[in-house]
Order: C-alpha cells, then structure tokens, then sequence
C-alpha cells in the first residue's frame, strides 16, 4: 500500500511549512494555532487540524515530534458493511445490526483492520512531506486494538514520529506513533508503531 502525501493547500486543515523557521520553531507555532483553534468556540472539531510540512532531511534525526490529533470522522454502517465485502469478512457482530444489539458490545463494531486501514488518510490530515515523490508503506508494528470501535463513533489519530533515519538508496525511512481515539473514551482503539519510505521528488522523475 503506496503512501502520498498530501501537498500544501490540497487539504481542508492549515499548514505550517518549511518556510516558517526551524522544525521546532514550526512545531511551537502549531501548538500555538491549535491552542487558536482550541479556544474559538465556533470550530471546536478542528481544533488539531493543523498539518505540518516537513522536508525528507527534517524528517532524518527528528524524534518524539509531536504531530498532534486529525479531526474526528464518523464510523458508520456503510462504511463498516463495505470493508466486510471487500475483505469476505461478514462476521455478525460487524454487519448485523440486530443481532448484535443484543451481543457483547449493544451493536455492531468495526473491524479492527478498517480502523487500521483509516490511519492513512488521516496522517494526511497531520503530515505533509514537502519534497515527497513516492514512498511506501514498509511495514507495521505492536499493533494492538485495545478497545472496540462502535458504529456511530467518532475516532482520529493521534500520532507522533518517533525517528527518521537516510537510506542508502536515497530514501528516508520514519517511524510513527499511532494512536486512534474514540470520542468519549479514555482507552484508545488501537495503538501501533508504522514505518513509512519516502524519496524525494526528483529521485521518482528519474
């Protein structure tokens, strides 16, 4: 599964881009948008929709980078129901709504790898890498799903990238804390830890 970033302007949350000073002097200025965002009554949803745009180098040496939290989107029925059909998982308790009003959980769930499967396009709503021409999902670790996601819920991400390292191919491999939330819920859905490649623009035009 391919990884593209959105580019600056593409997408419905504000940006902070290189242009802006250093990567922590950038990461300061989010904080202080969100905390904007935070304190305006009128758009309380978007509070963390504020993407950071970074290039491939910043990404090399960067930890513990705090990307904050993509704003909420619904789970819903129909989206649960597609998910079975693509995957033949039709399991009761994710597209029976009546049998599973009276299973374990008042209703039906998400599958877990639909709320994984989610974490991409919400990343996009956190992370811009600026010089990115191709890139790659590498792989996916301590993936846990600590708590069910009910249809109706309201989840988003919250992540962080953990370290970044060059490759000898050119490339820049990152690591990224992932955390889905549940609005109403203390324990997330699901923690795991992505690894994501990314080559810069001019490398993919060769």
């Amino acid at each position: 599964m391919t990884v593209g970033f959105h580019s600056a302007g593409t997408g419905g949350a504000a940006a902070v881009g290189p242009g802006s000073g250093t990567l922590r002097q950038r990461q300061r200025q989010r904080q202080r948008q969100r905390q904007r965002r935070r304190d305006c009554a009128d758009a309380p949803d978007e509070e963390d929709a504020v993407a950071l745009q970074i290039t491939g180098a910043e990404l090399v040496g960067a930890s513990d980078l705090d990307l904050g939290a993509s704003p909420w989107r619904v789970v819903d029925q129909r989206r649960v129901d597609a998910f079975a059909d693509a995957t033949d998982d039709q399991q009761w308790i994710h597209v029976d709504p009546e049998r599973a009003a009276t299973g374990p959980f008042g209703g039906t769930i998400a599958h877990g790898y639909l709320t994984l499967s989610l974490v991409p396009a919400m990343l996009k709503e956190l992370l811009t890498i600026t010089d990115h021409g191709r890139g790659t999902n590498y792989g996916l670790e301590r993936v846990r799903f600590t708590s069910p996601v009910r249809v109706g819920s309201e989840i988003r991400l919250a992540a962080s990238i953990k370290d970044g390292r060059r490759r000898d191919d050119g490339g820049v491999q990152y690591r990224v804390a992932l955390a889905i939330q549940v609005r109403g819920q203390d324990r997330p859905a699901m923690v795991a830890e992505s690894i994501y490649l990314t080559y810069p623009a001019e490398s993919f035009a060769r």
